[in-house]
C-alpha cells in the first residue's frame, strides 16, 4: 500500500469466476470496485491492493484506447473476458 503499510495475506486470493466478467462492460466495471487486485511477488509473497477505479469502454467509443487501431499493448481490450489492459498516467 502506498502508505507504508504492509498487509500480510495468510490465505491465497481466490480470483473471480469467468462469469463475474459476462455481463456488459460498463456493470463488470461497477462491479469491480472494492475488488482486490493482487500478483504473486517475490518470494511467494503477495502485491497489490484495492480497486478504486475502474474505466470502461466499448470499442467504438473514441476515448477507447483501442478505437484508432489495435496494438500489442491494448490487443487485449479486443479479447474474451478476463482479460486485463494496464497502463500509467
Amino acid at each position: 500500500m502506498g502508505n507504508g503499510i504492509k498487509l500480510q495475506i495468510l490465505v491465497p486470493p481466490t480470483p473471480l469466476p469467468a462469469s463475474f466478467y459476462q455481463p456488459s462492460v460498463d456493470f463488470v466495471a461497477a462491479k469491480l470496485l472494492g475488488h482486490f487486485l493482487r500478483r504473486r511477488a517475490g518470494g511467494g509473497t503477495w502485491a497489490g491492493g484495492p480497486l478504486v477505479e475502474c474505466k470502461a469502454y466499448l470499442t467504438n467509443d473514441p476515448a477507447c484506447r483501442r478505437f484508432r487501431r489495435e496494438t500489442f499493448p491494448n490487443r487485449s481490450m479486443n479479447g474474451p473476458p478476463v482479460r486485463a489492459y494496464f497502463y500509467q498516467e
